[in-house]
Protein backbone atom coordinates (compact mmCIF):
# COMPACT_ATOMS: atom_id res chain seq x y z
CA UNK A 1 0.00 0.00 0.00
CA UNK A 2 1.10 3.69 -0.82
CA UNK A 3 1.64 6.30 1.87
CA UNK A 4 0.12 9.41 2.10
CA UNK A 5 1.68 11.89 3.85
CA UNK A 6 -0.42 14.69 5.44
CA UNK A 7 0.56 18.05 7.12
CA UNK A 8 -1.95 20.45 8.78
CA UNK A 9 -1.87 24.25 8.28
CA UNK A 10 -3.06 26.82 10.32
CA UNK A 11 -2.97 30.34 9.08
CA UNK A 12 -4.30 33.80 10.46
CA UNK A 13 -4.11 36.50 8.04
CA UNK A 14 -6.03 40.31 8.66
CA UNK A 15 -7.04 39.82 5.36
CA UNK A 16 -8.65 36.25 5.49
CA UNK A 17 -8.73 35.84 9.06
CA UNK A 18 -8.85 32.19 10.06
CA UNK A 19 -7.58 29.47 7.48
CA UNK A 20 -7.07 25.61 8.51
CA UNK A 21 -5.44 23.60 5.85
CA UNK A 22 -5.08 19.94 5.20
CA UNK A 23 -2.32 19.26 2.96
CA UNK A 24 -2.52 15.20 1.83
CA UNK A 25 0.18 14.53 -0.64
CA UNK A 26 -0.22 11.32 -1.98
CA UNK A 27 2.33 10.33 -5.19
CA UNK A 28 -0.60 11.91 -7.39
CA UNK A 29 -0.07 15.32 -6.45
CA UNK A 30 -1.77 17.37 -3.92
CA UNK A 31 -5.69 17.42 -2.61
CA UNK A 32 -6.50 20.66 -0.38
CA UNK A 33 -9.07 20.98 2.38
CA UNK A 34 -9.22 24.45 3.37
CA UNK A 35 -11.91 25.48 6.12
CA UNK A 36 -12.10 29.35 7.69
CA UNK A 37 -14.91 31.03 9.89
CA UNK A 38 -15.45 33.07 7.15
CA UNK A 39 -17.64 33.49 4.25
CA UNK A 40 -15.93 36.38 2.33
CA UNK A 41 -12.46 34.14 2.56
CA UNK A 42 -14.73 31.02 1.13
CA UNK A 43 -15.77 32.64 -1.79
CA UNK A 44 -11.81 34.38 -2.45
CA UNK A 45 -10.22 31.07 -2.05
CA UNK A 46 -13.38 29.11 -4.47
CA UNK A 47 -12.10 32.15 -7.08
CA UNK A 48 -8.91 31.75 -7.16
CA UNK A 49 -9.04 28.41 -7.16
CA UNK A 50 -7.85 27.77 -10.81
CA UNK A 51 -4.79 30.87 -9.66
CA UNK A 52 -3.70 27.98 -6.87
CA UNK A 53 -3.51 25.28 -9.32
CA UNK A 54 -1.48 26.94 -11.82
CA UNK A 55 1.20 27.80 -9.01
CA UNK A 56 1.09 24.42 -7.75
CA UNK A 57 1.08 23.01 -11.36
CA UNK A 58 4.97 25.73 -11.60
CA UNK A 59 5.73 23.85 -8.58
CA UNK A 60 5.52 20.12 -10.33
CA UNK A 61 2.73 19.93 -7.86
CA UNK A 62 -0.50 18.36 -9.28
CA UNK A 63 -3.61 19.69 -7.65
CA UNK A 64 -6.04 16.42 -7.91
CA UNK A 65 -8.59 17.89 -5.34
CA UNK A 66 -10.12 21.24 -3.59
CA UNK A 67 -12.78 21.37 -1.52
CA UNK A 68 -13.29 24.90 0.61
CA UNK A 69 -15.79 24.55 3.53
CA UNK A 70 -16.86 26.28 6.66
CA UNK A 71 -15.17 25.91 9.81
CA UNK A 72 -17.47 24.55 12.73
CA UNK A 73 -15.89 25.33 16.22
Amino acid sequence: TEQTWTTPLRLTRRRLGNVEAQLPLPPAGVALRLRTDDAATMSALDARAAELASALEAANLKLTGLVVERQHD
